[in-house]
């Protein structure tokens, strides 16, 4: 379904992106209420991921186009589940730069992290963990097992972990 889904996303791209090949002006607007299936106008932004995806089309098929690809970024925060990596066709130059800024006055957030469930955590019950931490800070600190797929991915690449609860 996912693959579906997938190329039902690309054949999409591809039909706008063909249909406004003469009109693609390398201005392209996201915001995190965009959609996938909407133009990248001001008035008509797609989602982040979207526009990534047709600035990726227009690149690789037409080149870059005069005066680059500007992808203005509409105020809010932006949810990522997980990287997008930009490919080796997102090369600009001094005459045609690709951009990807936060439009004047507007306050862009990018959130790639991952709520976990707070009623999966419980205090340390293991004698040897216990032994390990501070007196003080044994009774106050709480564990849980992560079995989802794609936080252990994240954190098997990228060892972070910043956790807080209530905002803290």
């Amino acid at each position: 379904m996912k693959q579906l889904l997938k190329l039902a996303l690309t054949l999409l791209l591809v039909t706008f992106f063909t249909n406004s090949q003469a009109q693609f002006s390398g201005n392209i607007y996201v915001s995190p209420e965009g959609s996938d299936i909407n133009t990248g106008t001001k008035e008509d932004p797609m989602s982040f991921e979207a526009a990534i995806n047709l600035a990726s089309i227009q690149l690789k098929e037409q080149g870059l186009p005069d005066k680059g690809i500007h992808i203005h970024v509409l105020g809010g925060l932006y949810r990522f589940q997980k990287p997008f990596i930009l490919g080796d066709e997102f090369q600009g130059t001094r005459e045609n730069p690709i951009i990807i800024s936060a439009e004047d006055g507007e306050e862009v957030i990018f959130d790639g992290s991952q709520p976990i469930a707070f009623e999966g955590f419980s205090k340390v019950n293991n004698e040897v963990e216990k032994k390990r931490l501070a007196k003080s800070a044994a009774k106050k600190i709480l564990v849980t097992t992560i079995t989802d797929k794609t936080l252990i991915e994240r954190f098997n690449k990228n060892l972070m972990l910043n956790l807080n609860f209530n905002g803290q």
